[in-house]
């Protein structure tokens, strides 16, 4: 019977002959590199003087790729720490004050009118279901202008609550990428959702007109023309290939008017933006529309047939537009337009809201919100307060650290030997 020691000795001996074995088939793969179309007979007949080198992957020889570039090691010595600190602070305090009074100029207005928290006195705002906006009457929220504000006015609805997701205007090769939300059922019949996606389909469908005002100027307008970025309206959004639209203010009948097969072309009405405020969309005028193939897509303006303008402009509309351009906060604003004229204290700004969009189900809250505008954007208080508050401490820190410098100095070595390198 062999003994424990041999036994060890064999299963050594066969571990180093296991690693004898992978070294040799290591070799012999690096010997197929060197040959790598060449037979048996070629590789044969060969010298290692013709074999072809490996690719050195090592870095070249160049100040870039070896990082011998010069460069700046400033030496933080008290005496410059001390003027950065105090650069700094002479600089953000300053800046933050200038920021801060710039906020405080800007006068803005924000009313809730759905969702929970919603005043009694909105309540007839609140949408429960979205199938009720063809049979909700609109609501009229209104703002009491008690400073003074001067144009341009940006009107703004503010979403509280509400993650826009995933989704993109794609086309018919690209339907892959709308999962989960392709296609919609149809009376029995799946249609493919053009735009598809969830961002395309949870569209913001709520819309404001403007009512006169029953103090302040009068023929007030909101533009809402020019929201979009004109990247976006010029490249990345268009109606589909065969789309027609012409107005038909004759009455003629809109498959003749268009050229389209019979029942093809459907009837639509369009409002020029910019129109005089009212408390309905102002002089629609009556058009004909023609979408490619309507048995097998589902479009944007059938998807939400009550919001103005949808059937001629389709997803070239600049309402739809904004909402595309996806918020990265659950709270997010958007622009919807703006007012052209100065409204001075005292006047009653009022919108008639025809609300479409439902908040209960996320327990979301919906605001419209009216606001100036300075050189750097909308009220920002936060911004002016923390660059005062960074340049204050700036200040300190650069004050004590001087206190201590002239009363406790603390003795520097040579500078001059840091550079033992270049020696």
């Amino acid at each position: 019977m062999p003994k424990q020691s041999d036994r060890f000795t064999v299963r050594f001996l066969g571990a180093v002959a296991g690693e004898n074995e992978e070294l040799r088939l290591h070799e012999a793969a690096q010997k197929a590199l060197k040959f790598p179309s060449s037979t048996s007979h070629d590789m044969a007949g060969q010298s290692d003087s013709d074999t072809v080198p490996l690719k050195s992957r090592k870095p070249e020889d160049t100040a870039f790729k070896q990082q011998r570039l010069p460069a700046w090691q400033p030496i933080l010595t008290p005496k410059w720490v001390i003027i950065t600190f105090t650069l700094v602070g002479l600089i953000f305090v300053p800046l933050g004050i200038v920021l801060k009074i710039q906020s405080d100029a800007i006068v803005e207005y924000s009313l809730q009118y759905d969702g929970e928290g919603t005043p009694e006195s909105l309540a007839d705002c609140q949408i429960l279901d979205p199938n009720e906006a063809s049979a909700h009457p609109p609501c009229t929220v209104t703002f009491d202008i008690t400073r003074e504000m001067k144009a341009p006015i940006y009107v703004y609805y503010q979403l509280d609550n509400f993650y826009q997701l995933m989704g993109n205007v794609l086309s018919e090769a690209e339907l892959s990428d709308c999962d989960p939300l392709r296609t919609i059922n149809v009376a029995g019949e799946a249609r493919v959702l053009s735009p598809c996606g969830l961002i395309a389909n949870s569209f913001f469908n709520d819309w404001y007109v403007l009512a006169p005002p029953p103090t302040g100027p009068a023929n007030l307008t909101l533009d809402v023309e020019g929201i979009a970025w004109e990247s976006d309206v010029d490249r990345r959004f268009a109606q589909p290939d065969g789309f027609l639209a012409e107005p038909n203010l004759a009455g003629a009948d809109c498959d003749a008017l268009l050229g389209t097969p019979p029942g093809q072309a459907v009837a639509a009405t369009y409002t020029p933006p910019g129109e005089t405020a009212g408390p309905l969309p102002p002089t629609p005028q009556p058009w004909c529309v023609f979408y490619p193939e309507p048995d097998k897509f589902f479009y944007l303006y059938q998807r939400y047939p009550f919001f103005p303008n949808l059937a001629v402009e389709g997803v070239t509309n600049e309402h739809f537009i904004v909402w595309m351009r996806t918020a990265g906060l659950p709270t997010f604003r958007k622009l919807y337009g703006k007012i052209d004229q100065d409204l001075p204290a005292g006047t009653q700004l009022s919108f008639a809201v025809h609300p479409g969009f439902e908040v209960v189900s996320f327990s979301g809250r919906k605001h419209l919100v009216v606001s100036t505008v300075s050189w750097f954007g909308g009220a920002n208080s936060f911004l002016g307060i923390s660059y005062v508050v960074v340049g204050s401490m700036c200040l300190f820190l650069a004050a004590l650290f001087g206190i201590k410098q002239a009363t406790c100095p603390r003795k520097l070595g040579d500078t001059r030997y840091l550079g033992w390198k270049e020696q």
